[in-house]
């Protein structure tokens, strides 16, 4: 992929707010953003991502302070495949892969940024 439209959902705002900047000196469009999972879920269910032509959504596995779950990004992943639009899903965490199996790749949080520009690329 070349530039990218993404939804990005991270309940960690300073982590956020530098890959935001770092994805937009890429060239990408962070069009959207949810620091919970209220506002992610709202965004998919008001079809912002299909009228923001959304390609690329970047989902933490948690998205709730406090919670280790970790299903957030199951939640999130399951709801933007329901809406039957061509996003990719990147999941962007810092669990192990096999707990971060909802995205079509995966990436760690602990990996240097390259690695999430080639994960955009690869899809």
């Amino acid at each position: 992929m070349d530039k990218a439209k993404i939804f990005y959902a991270e309940d960690d705002e300073s982590l956020r707010k530098i890959n935001v900047l770092l994805l937009e000196d890429e060239g990408h469009q962070v069009v959207l953003q949810a620091d919970n999972l209220k506002q992610a879920m709202e965004a998919i269910e008001n079809g912002r991502l299909r009228e923001l032509g959304v390609n690329i959504a970047i989902v933490d596995g948690n998205l709730t302070r406090g919670d280790c779950s970790c299903s957030d990004g199951f939640t999130v992943s399951k709801e933007i495949r329901g809406t039957g639009l061509p996003i990719k899903i990147i999941a962007f965490s810092g669990s192990l892969k096999d707990d971060a199996a909802y995205g079509d790749v995966y990436v760690d949080k602990g990996d240097r940024i390259q690695v999430l520009f080639d994960a955009i690329s690869s899809l």
